[in-house]
């Protein structure tokens, strides 16, 4: 399941690929928390500074999320502690997510305020 996540997410964010491929070089592991943390989030956070000009963007991330939110416990974890978390950090970024993501993910949100 964590290939296939790590798949989905070159899939929508081919940008990001080189930074994944390196972080997997430098752990037999795929951990998908630190991947997500280092690598996603940063991205996420920076299309949410201007979300009208990154509204494509962010609707596939948002798509990402909503995905990974559906899927099994552990990946649902990855969303809501490395994910959500962040993005409670700062209320206006959670706000603009929030009016994109998914009803599971959106769930997910209210569950942590």
């Amino acid at each position: 399941m964590k290939v296939d996540i790590v798949n989905k997410l070159i899939q929508y964010f081919p940008n990001l690929k080189k930074d994944i491929e390196e972080h997997l070089a430098d752990f037999h592991e795929i951990y998908l928390h630190l991947i997500f943390g280092d690598i996603f989030n940063p991205y996420l956070l920076n299309l949410l500074d201007a979300p009208q000009d990154n509204r494509l963007e962010l609707i596939k991330a948002s798509e990402l999320v909503e995905y990974m939110s559906k899927s099994d416990i552990s990946i649902q974890e990855v969303v809501v502690t490395t994910v959500l978390e962040r993005l409670l950090d700062d209320r206006e970024k959670l706000t603009l997510f929030s009016e994109i993501a998914g009803e599971q993910t959106c769930q997910f949100i209210e569950n942590l305020k």
